[in-house]
């Protein structure tokens, strides 16, 4: 198994008026290590598995700041997929959204730059 690793999780937005969230179906590149980690307990609760490191592999139409965005990857239980987190201290629109939220305008933004309306 040489070359790169990929893993495909969710980032997830919170929409702050509609006590919701927007998740993003993408993938992140990550060391050989967390790869083969995540093989390991892919069938099994992950959820105290300590994080793993990645960076945003594909782009996130509207949010062209976040290009290699360092991800926390969280694996958690065996019937969802691996969630991803911007680091704290990034200063990408993607990670102040995912901090902070994105109210219905910014929501509204969001559907028509990824062509959803």
């Amino acid at each position: 198994m040489d070359g790169r690793y990929f893993i495909r999780g969710v980032l997830y937005v919170p929409l702050t008026e509609r006590n919701d969230e927007f998740g993003w179906g993408v993938w992140a590149e990550v060391e050989r290590s967390v790869f083969i980690r995540y093989l390991e307990v892919f069938e099994s609760d992950a959820s105290n598995e300590a994080p793993g490191l990645g960076f945003l592999a594909n782009e996130i139409p509207g949010y062209d700041d976040a290009k290699n965005e360092c991800l926390s990857i969280r694996f958690g239980r065996s019937d969802q997929r691996p969630t991803f987190f911007a680091q704290p201290d990034s200063r990408s629109s993607l990670a102040r959204h995912q901090r902070v939220g994105l109210d219905d305008e910014g929501y509204h933004a969001m559907l028509v730059a990824a062509g959803a309306i």
